[in-house]
């Protein structure tokens, strides 16, 4: 674009519908989470969440370990592998009778899209708890990270809250949310 010629809205707007799509895009869209919550899921799922392994490859921190264990934070490592994290998303998955064993990010994103494929109730519930859940996870580890005393269980009872809540403002979701509330 020349430097001489007005920005106009309606060139950008065509310029973003030229860009390509991306495979996950359907998880963010219509989702009923925090805002928050959709952009770290955004991050997660671009590769961009500012875990310690990504922060030292920029020069900003000299050690990549995880906050919970001596392994490389990575986004694969830290809601995968890591034996604190990784329990926090079982737990939520048991909570909506999903069962299913995590495996690397790159296995766990096609399964997340297949799961959250399509206009139903289920898949809207679903994509609501990945998304509050991994923020909350974030959340957590930031915390723990930064000398911030969390109990694991306080931090899931904060998701599944969230959930619950975001759920009763969707009306589609509202009258089935009932039978998750008893936790």
């Amino acid at each position: 674009m020349n430097m001489r010629q007005k920005f106009k809205c309606s060139d950008f707007y065509k310029a973003i519908q030229n860009s390509p799509k991306v495979s996950w895009s359907h998880l963010l869209l219509s989702n009923p989470a925090t805002p928050r919550a959709v952009f770290i899921f955004w991050l997660v799922c671009h590769g961009k969440l500012p875990t310690t392994s990504r922060l030292c490859r920029f020069g900003l921190l000299s050690d990549n370990k995880c906050g919970f264990c001596d392994n490389e934070e990575t986004i694969s490592h830290l809601f995968f592998y890591c034996e604190e994290m990784k329990s926090i998303g079982r737990y939520v998955l048991q909570w909506l009778d999903i069962h299913h064993s995590p495996k690397r990010w790159e296995e766990e994103i096609d399964w997340i899209q297949r799961k959250g494929k399509g206009k139903g109730w289920r898949a809207k519930l679903f994509r609501l708890a990945l998304t509050e859940t991994i923020y909350g996870a974030w959340l957590y580890k930031n915390g723990t990270c930064f000398g911030k005393v969390m109990h694991r269980a306080k931090v899931l009872e904060t998701i599944l809250e969230k959930i619950v809540y975001r759920s009763w403002g969707c009306k589609d979701l509202k009258s089935h949310i009932v039978n998750y509330m008893a936790f």
